[in-house]
């Protein structure tokens, strides 16, 4: 089934669809401030089809290596499973219930623990120190929300990142002016230093060198 791992994807060019947390989370601004709000994603719509224009996707830098009219290449990216029955049911497939939903804030519906794929089940067994950072700059809001919902660990902490992509990027298509997000890699890792260096430093000190 060509495109069968993301076509199907209704919130990629629906933005009503996983746009925001239900609860408060801390968001690390490009200013170089921290708020704590709802966190609502930025990310712009995207998906395989030539009515979206510069979609950002990783699909598209590997357009050029696909031997197909450029027209019909949305049609063939995104891939299939070449995968055994047995194979499939244990890492890729969930088993959803009759309340299953996508909503603003939450997927609704899901038995989280039907796959040993899935990052919401396993976190319900892991009680180590835990730090979730989450992007706004995608569209995986929610699932960070989710995956620190389902943590069993007492010490887990979260946080987004203003205007971040995937790969911690600055998303420019979500930008209202050039470069408005900032050093978006930069803030992600400090952050990510600041809170190892809390937990497993001697005097919460470390000390980050910059590559001129």
């Amino acid at each position: 089934m060509p495109g069968a791992t993301r076509t199907p994807r209704l919130w990629r060019p629906d933005l009503a669809l996983l746009s925001r947390t239900r609860d408060p989370h801390p968001l690390l601004r490009s200013d170089g401030s921290t708020v704590i709000e709802v966190i609502r994603s930025l990310h712009v719509p995207s998906g395989l089809t030539n009515a979206v224009p510069d979609r950002q996707d990783r699909e598209d830098a590997r357009g050029a290596a696909i031997e197909a009219p450029l027209a019909t290449r949305p049609l063939l990216l995104g891939g299939s499973h070449d995968t055994a029955v047995r194979r499939f049911l244990s890492t890729f497939a969930s088993r959803s219930t009759p309340d299953y939903a996508i909503g603003e804030d939450r997927v609704a519906g899901i038995d989280w623990n039907f796959s040993y794929n899935s990052t919401p089940g396993n976190l319900e067994g892991v009680t180590a120190p835990l730090l979730v950072v989450g992007v706004t700059g995608h569209y995986w809001i929610v699932s960070a929300g989710t995956a620190y919902e389902h943590a069993a660990s007492r010490d887990k902490s979260i946080a987004f990142v203003e205007g971040t992509t995937h790969g911690f990027t600055p998303c420019e298509p979500c930008a209202r002016s050039p470069r408005q997000f900032g050093d978006t890699m930069a803030r992600t890792f400090d952050h990510v230093a600041a809170w190892i260096a809390a937990r497993f430093v001697p005097g919460g000190a470390i000390v980050r060198e910059r590559a001129l």
